[in-house]
């Protein structure tokens, strides 16, 4: 059973990185695998990640019903996630292949759709609500990488949404501590204010937001220019090599 106080200890959002750890890993293997099934065979690789993706969920939710850390404990476990990275490999090599035009504003109104389903589910649920993430998420990436292939203008391709796309793992690294120092200045006392509450919103958000750009500019850019100088990009089966650009 995995402990809290490894997975939530310090920086809560670090439990993902034995997850990323986990795809960076197999990622060379199923890209291969993957990558030499037939367009149909995609399919249904595809269409039994998100088989897998649902059984996880509610094989969580189910275990949450008599312990809800042991729903979340599914949540965090490495092998019960990689139906969603196998689906997200799918999908690309799909594009590749010319899926069909899936319309941006249909993928938007699945992602509201299952973000409001999410959100009047149990609180118990844990993992579970991710279940109804996985297909959305993905069909909104197909929806936009086919606009970018296309040419076709979104706000997606706008300045500030770029930058801030490319800010958001940074943000996702420091929003946690940055929430929970401000929370604590914010509510030290007994009760706070409206005024003070929003006023802890605006400079978390804030203070999230610059230290995201920071790492993005000075450690994050860097990081990835030395990796790309160094690293061999190996040739997809029957493609053409993929630009470091």
């Amino acid at each position: 059973m995995p402990s809290r106080r490894f997975y939530f200890g310090g920086n809560a959002v670090e439990w993902s990185v034995s997850v990323e750890m986990l795809f960076y890993l197999l990622f060379p293997l199923l890209i291969v695998w993957i990558g030499r099934r037939s367009k149909a065979q995609v399919w249904w690789i595809a269409g039994a990640a998100c088989v897998a993706a649902l059984a996880c969920g509610e094989a969580a939710r189910a275990v949450a019903g008599s312990d809800a850390f042991g729903g979340l404990s599914l949540y965090v476990f490495p092998p019960a996630r990689l139906p969603e990275f196998v689906l997200g490999i799918c999908a690309a090599l799909l594009v590749r292949h010319g899926l069909p035009r899936v319309p941006m504003a249909l993928a938007g109104a699945l992602l509201l759709g299952s973000y409001l389903v999410v959100h009047v589910l149990p609180a118990s649920d844990g993992y579970g609500s991710v279940r109804f993430w996985s297909l959305p998420i993905a069909l909104m990436i197909v929806a936009t990488a086919q606009a970018d292939i296309a040419g076709v203008d979104h706000p997606f391709r706008r300045g500030m949404t770029v930058r801030l796309g490319q800010w958001s793992f940074a943000f996702y690294l420091v929003h946690a501590v940055v929430v929970t120092v401000v929370g604590e200045l914010v509510f030290a006392g007994e009760s706070a204010t409206l005024a003070a509450v929003l006023i802890g919103v605006v400079v978390a958000f804030g203070g999230s937001l610059l230290l995201s750009w920071l790492l993005f500019t000075y450690v994050e850019t860097p990081a990835e220019r030395a990796i790309r100088a160094s690293t061999w990009v190996p040739r997809l089966p029957g493609r053409a090599q993929p630009s470091l650009d």
